[in-house]
């Protein structure tokens, strides 16, 4: 055996033991695949590609826009927030943006050379990257940007912190984290759930309002998110579900106390579809909900792009938007106090949405962000105080 097919062999069995272990691990198959891709596509390229000089450029170039490109899209997020991006995710994004790169790349460099008509062969060679891009970024969990907000120092010197992982009954391992005040015994405990593309270490600002107040907070990773187990979004049903696993966590650390759950843009769904079994909870506070998940994809995107949505959602998470009714089930929980947020003209969730979910509830406490971008309400001091009036209340009267 050549030394060249020998160090093929050798990458080819780290890839594969790199996606077995993953799958052990409780990774979804797409995570593993992604982690593993840049191992798996080099010992695939012919020696020769290497060897010729565009071909070499090429494929380096798509190796470094691959890597680079993840990377930055965090930089505005970032400067928005007053945050910085974590390494490890940051080197993750990369490393996994350079196996995509060098697969999509490599694909249409194989079809340029292959047999055929010119213009098809050049279609389909410019295709091919953008293709493997497409139908893989929208899946991919692995591409959320984690950063942390300047407001960590100042949580860090109000609370003691108390890191865990919960093992879900499928296997699946969340990365959570409780936060008690230093100023006292705890007033009260909550539950938060992050949103989409982020990670418990991102919400300093809402854990600095909850220690501010004198409660403990149980945050955690969502699947998918953080250091908690790979996964793909299901846009509420099983995030619910984890969502409860932690709120028995938090019930059991509360005793006599009084419960509140803080749910920010797809977290607070995952509350609101958990809201009937949250036993005890005093308090919900929402920030961006959407109502129904169908009607909201429906007003974002435009027939094509929702058709393509709807198919990526049912063969990657195994998720059916359709199914998927937060406000409808909010509507059927028993819950002293609610109070709903959001941003007139959010972007990312239309206010709406969050509307309809607010008028689920006849009792439901209603608030308005006039102008702002999705995330920005918990910045807004008129929203900080009546999420600190409904925390005070709670206090007083529990139940």
């Amino acid at each position: 055996m050549t030394t060249d097919a020998r160090w093929r062999l050798a990458v080819g069995a780290i890839a594969l033991a790199l996606v077995v272990g993953g799958r052990v691990q409780g990774w979804t198959g797409l995570a593993a695949v992604l982690i593993a891709l840049p191992l798996v596509v080099v010992p695939l390229l012919p020696s020769s590609w290497w060897t010729a000089r565009w071909t070499r450029v090429a494929l380096l170039t798509a190796v470094v826009v691959g890597a680079v490109v993840p990377t930055l899209i965090v930089v505005p997020l970032c400067q928005r927030y007053d945050a910085w991006p974590v390494w490890w995710s940051a080197a993750l994004r990369g490393w996994c943006g350079a196996g995509l790169a060098l697969s999509g790349m490599a694909l249409g460099v194989a079809t340029w050379r292959a047999r055929g008509p010119w213009w098809l062969r050049a279609a389909v060679a410019l295709a091919a990257p953008l293709t493997v891009v497409g139908l893989c970024l929208p899946l991919s969990s692995l591409y959320v940007a984690q950063i942390t907000a300047a407001e960590a120092p100042i949580v860090a010197a109000l609370t003691a912190r108390e890191d865990l992982v919960v093992t879900l009954p499928d296997g699946d391992r969340l990365q959570a984290r409780i936060y008690r005040p230093l100023i006292g015994p705890p007033r009260g405990w909550a539950l938060f759930v992050h949103g989409a593309g982020g990670w418990k270490e991102a919400w300093q600002n809402q854990l600095r309002l909850f220690a501010e107040a004198g409660w403990a907070v149980v945050a955690y990773d969502q699947r998918g998110h953080g250091r908690s187990s790979p996964a793909a979004l299901t846009y509420g049903p099983r995030e619910a579900a984890d969502a409860l696993v932690l709120w028995t966590l938090v019930r059991a650390h509360a005793g006599d106390l009084p419960l509140a759950a803080y749910g920010v843009s797809l977290g607070s769904c995952a509350v609101m579809l958990a809201s009937p079994r949250l036993d005890g909870c005093a308090a919900l506070i929402l920030e961006s909900p959407f109502d129904d998940l169908s009607t909201m994809m429906g007003a974002r995107l435009a027939p094509p792009l929702r058709l393509a949505a709807v198919v990526l959602a049912q063969a990657g998470p195994g998720t059916d938007p359709a199914d998927v009714h937060p406000g409808a089930v909010l509507a059927s929980a028993t819950l002293p106090r609610l109070l709903v947020g959001w941003i007139a003209n959010d972007r990312v969730v239309p206010a709406a949405q969050s509307r309809a979910a607010a008028a689920r509830r006849r009792d439901a406490r209603s608030f308005e962000m006039a102008s702002g971008e999705h995330l920005d309400l918990i910045v807004y001091e008129p929203w900080r105080e009546q999420v600190r009036v409904l925390l005070t209340e709670a206090v007083a009267r529990p139940r």
